[in-house]
């Protein structure tokens, strides 16, 4: 067996052993005191014990979506936005052009409805035309039929005999006209038939009427017709029955009622322009002015004729057949500015 050495030098003693273990000691509390000063300026929330998923109820939140992804997405819509816009800046400009287009397009619309309204009176006008040129073409048809049968006539005079002919030529004393009158118009060369009965008879119709607005005035005035190419303007007067009616003229009536009235004037208005026959029609077989005339009887009509300076010539041609035929004429000439017209205050025809 080995023999132990005895130790050289003497073993430690407790004061070493307590200083090793105080040297400890505060180093551990240095330790700890700088590990407080760390720990205070850490929250709160560091040093709350983490709850496991499995000691929790709370959901836990999406994960974090994708920023590329969202960049991509907001661009896009960011260029949508851009598109929709444009798009409305183009609608907005093309609703401003077509509010223009509807501005020209009201203006030539109002343009083409005056065009049209004055191209209907255009037509307006030249059916009247067409109807006085109608009128016109059928006494040009008449004249060429009256000329077609004088040439007939002439052509068969060549081979005939002369005829002496006797004329008749009435004394130069007139008489006035008692009988039946037919009125005759003589103008511009051309004799029109006047229907003054058939407008006196118009006249008749409304005479009633008419009387009764004499009630508070003296007179009425009013137009028939037409009757053929005229109308006729007339006169209805209330008749001054008293002495003060008579004496105060300008004061209306005062009596409304037992009073009488009449025609008083009457006036021939044309209605036509360009109307009658001419001397060589009217005295053709089948026109209007020798129907009128052959149908009267020479014993109980007288014919008058009112002749403008222009017909003269035409009024003897007529006159000289009229004599012929028997009946008894009169001629009552006119200014050219004069209508044909009458009055109580008128003079009575003269006729040969």
């Amino acid at each position: 067996m080995r023999r132990r050495r005895k130790a050289l030098h003497p073993a430690g003693g407790s004061d070493s052993f307590l200083d090793v273990i105080a040297n400890l000691v505060g180093i551990m509390i240095i330790l700890i005191v700088l590990v407080g000063a760390r720990i205070r300026d850490l929250p709160l929330i560091s040093f709350l014990p983490k709850n496991r998923p499995e000691d929790t109820h709370v959901e836990k939140p999406p994960p974090p979506p994708d920023l590329s992804r969202l960049r991509h997405e907001i661009d896009r819509l960011r260029d949508r936005l851009l598109e929709a816009s444009t798009r409305q800046v183009a609608a907005v400009r093309t609703a401003e052009d077509i509010e223009r287009k509807l501005g020209h397009r009201r203006t030539d619309i109002a343009d083409l409805r005056r065009q049209i309204e004055g191209t209907e009176g255009e037509i307006s006008r030249v059916k009247k035309q067409i109807a006085r040129a109608a009128a016109t073409t059928s006494d040009l048809q008449r004249r060429l039929t009256a000329l077609q049968r004088a040439v007939a006539s002439l052509e068969k005079q060549k081979t005939a005999k002369t005829v002496l002919k006797t004329l008749h030529f009435p004394l130069p004393v007139s008489r006035p006209v008692r009988a039946k009158e037919l009125l005759f118009e003589c103008r511009q060369g051309r004799v029109t038939p006047i229907d003054l009965d058939e407008l006196l008879g118009l006249v008749r119709q409304v005479l009633r009427d008419e009387g009764k607005r004499l009630r508070d005035r003296w007179e009425v005035i009013g137009t028939v017709g037409p009757v053929g190419p005229f109308r006729l303007k007339y006169k209805i007067e209330r008749f001054r029955s008293t002495i003060l009616d008579r004496t105060f003229a300008d004061l209306p009536p005062v009596d409304q009622n037992g009073y009488s009235y009449g025609v008083t004037e009457w006036e021939l208005v044309p209605v036509w322009p360009i109307r009658g026959e001419s001397l060589e029609e009217a005295l053709a077989d089948g026109s209007r002015w020798r129907t009128v005339v052959d149908a009267a009887d020479p014993k109980q009509v007288a014919l008058t004729f009112f002749v403008y300076s222009d017909s003269f010539a035409l009024y003897r041609g007529l006159r000289d057949y009229c004599h012929r035929r028997g009946f008894s004429v009169a001629g009552r000439p006119l200014l050219p500015h004069i209508p044909i017209a009458a009055s109580r205050q008128g003079t009575v025809s003269r006729g040969q």
